[in-house]
């Protein structure tokens, strides 16, 4: 739902999130954190069937309130498809801005990715980088979960990935519970841009969720796919093939999230 001045410009945006039935949000506790069962914006959480991806979710770069769709098949060419195969009408685009852009703009433009061209310019689509758009401990505007529930931080989400199981799932994770039930955590790679290409990496091969927590990513290979991210404004998310991760990429990304409750069940 959009917020829009008298010339039709969007001030706000507002995104609503519910369960397709009456009952109490669906839960699952690992090590006394609660989690949402889900991604935020899936509409499953059962490993597919057919490569689906209702369990995926929205994307999001770092500290955005707004949530861009996911492909449509976790199936894909060495984990990657290309952004006009996702979005083929021009619906989401991406905007080349070597430094960013403000707040404001992003806000006005829910629609958009922004980044540097190839692995050069901002790391951030901010053009002044701020460390608290996603905060656990208070529930931020830009803050895009539920009502009650935040981004987790970086801690927290190791918690939840320390508990991947032995299981296999397609295209995702097992993470068992405290309760001893299983959980299905998708691998639904993430958005990037890298050496000209703009698409969807990692598909069906890792899962991306972000954390609140920013950081400065020293490696310049490996885990930061090839981007030099040093000195350049990251942040934590799950990573690595095993899942059982946590490490900085570029805020510029469109990764999952996976809320936790507000409030902590272990203090």
């Amino acid at each position: 739902v959009k917020l829009m001045d008298k010339d039709g410009n969007i001030r706000w945006s507002y995104h609503f999130w519910m369960t397709n039935t009456g009952a109490a949000v669906p839960e699952i506790t690992v090590d006394g954190y609660v989690f949402l069962d889900r991604n935020l914006g899936a509409v499953a959480n059962t490993a597919p069937l057919n490569d689906e991806t209702d369990a995926a979710g929205m994307y999001y770069q770092w500290g955005r309130k707004d949530p861009f769709p996911s492909p449509t098949s976790l199936k894909a060419t060495n984990g990657s498809i290309s952004m006009t195969d996702v979005y083929p009408s021009g619906a989401v685009s991406v905007e080349t801005q070597q430094n960013g852009v403000s707040v404001e703009t992003s806000i006005m433009n829910p629609n958009k990715y922004y980044w540097g061209s190839h692995n050069k310019g901002a790391q951030d689509w901010c053009s002044t980088p701020y460390n608290l758009f996603w905060s656990t401990s208070e529930k931020t505007d830009m803050d895009p979960c539920p009502y009650g529930y935040v981004v987790p931080d970086k801690s927290q989400m190791e918690k939840f990935v320390s508990k991947i199981s032995s299981n296999s799932a397609s295209r995702g994770f097992i993470i068992t519970d405290d309760n001893s039930q299983m959980n299905y955590f998708c691998k639904g790679g993430y958005f990037r841009r890298k050496q000209s290409s703009t698409h969807f990496a990692h598909v069906g091969q890792e899962p991306h969720c972000w954390t609140t927590e920013t950081g400065v990513n020293t490696e310049t290979s490996g885990d930061a796919q090839n981007e030099t991210i040093k000195d350049y404004n990251g942040a934590y998310a799950t990573g690595a093939t095993s899942g059982k991760k946590v490490v900085v990429y570029a805020r510029r990304w469109g990764c999952n999230i996976r809320c936790v409750k507000q409030t902590k069940t272990n203090e």
